[in-house]
């Protein structure tokens, strides 16, 4: 198993794994506010990015990941999956990927769903994004201005930052290609 931790979203353009990745266990340390020996669950707190920029100016938001040789991480290393809260065809996305795990795994694994304590109105976003790129990729702007979608999805089309256009396509790409139309070829 690699893993490797970065100062910056793997997601943002230009992002080269190998040269981004912090080289020192000391530079991890580096990106929380306290040392591992006060404990769990302060030992897992992460410092506020002005405070991580003391020692990483540029430093945005630390992200890490991890790849195997065969491309697949062993449920047993995972405590907990979390999934958005989609309902494709009728059953949520948390009753598939449970059924998926029992069916592929002796592991007990706790499936959550994602919630939004400040916005509950989000979560009917979802299903509403998924029904549409299941046709096309709109852009954000499309969004926005597409008077057949929802108020509320217009609105959170208008609050993504312009540069993060990339960000959402290739999300809904995935989406798309990687959740949605395998799930609706079963």
């Amino acid at each position: 198993m690699d893993v490797a931790v970065y100062l910056r979203s793997a997601g943002k353009k230009g992002f080269n794994r190998e040269k981004e990745a912090l080289k020192l266990v000391d530079d991890v340390d580096k990106l929380f506010r306290y040392p591992a020996d006060e404990g769990f669950p302060r030992s897992a707190w992460v410092k506020f990015k002005d405070q991580m920029r003391l020692d990483f100016p540029g430093a945005d938001e630390p992200e890490m990941n991890c790849s195997v040789l065969n491309g697949r991480l062993s449920l047993r290393y995972v405590e907990q999956v979390v999934v958005d809260p989609y309902v494709i065809q009728e059953i949520p996305l948390r009753e598939r990927v449970d059924r998926l795990i029992q069916q592929i795994s002796k592991v007990s694994l706790v499936v959550r769903e994602r919630t939004f304590k400040k916005r509950p109105s989000r979560s009917k976003l979802y299903d509403e994004l998924a029904t549409l790129v299941l046709n096309t990729i709109p852009s954000l702007q499309d969004l926005s201005q597409n008077q057949d979608v929802s108020t509320e999805l217009r609105e959170w089309a208008l609050g993504v930052k312009p540069d993060l256009e990339y960000q959402f396509r290739r999300f809904a790409k995935y989406l798309r290609e990687g959740t949605l139309l395998p799930l609706l070829k079963k």
